[in-house]
């Protein structure tokens, strides 16, 4: 494998999953037989994982919650 070659995967790969490719179809692509061997080859994105937690965080979504109810609206099981 060419010193060039295994970065030009990883990045790839990375950006393949950025876009929403499935982690299987890359697997694909790569020629891996098992997806753990894949997985080596994407990195999470530091922009990726901010969008993913602001979106799937319980302090996050209560926190947009709250703003969407108002204090008046705010149900008594949050607090």
């Amino acid at each position: 494998m060419g010193v060039l070659f295994k970065p030009l995967r990883h990045t790839m790969s990375t950006l393949m999953l950025d876009n929403g490719a499935d982690i299987r179809h890359i697997q694909a692509i790569l020629g891996h037989s098992q997806l753990s061997t894949a997985e080596v080859y994407t990195q999470v994105s530091i922009r990726k994982l901010k969008a993913v937690h602001a979106l799937t965080h319980p302090a996050d979504r209560l926190a947009d919650a709250a703003g969407d109810l108002g204090e008046a609206e705010w149900p008594d099981a949050w607090s």
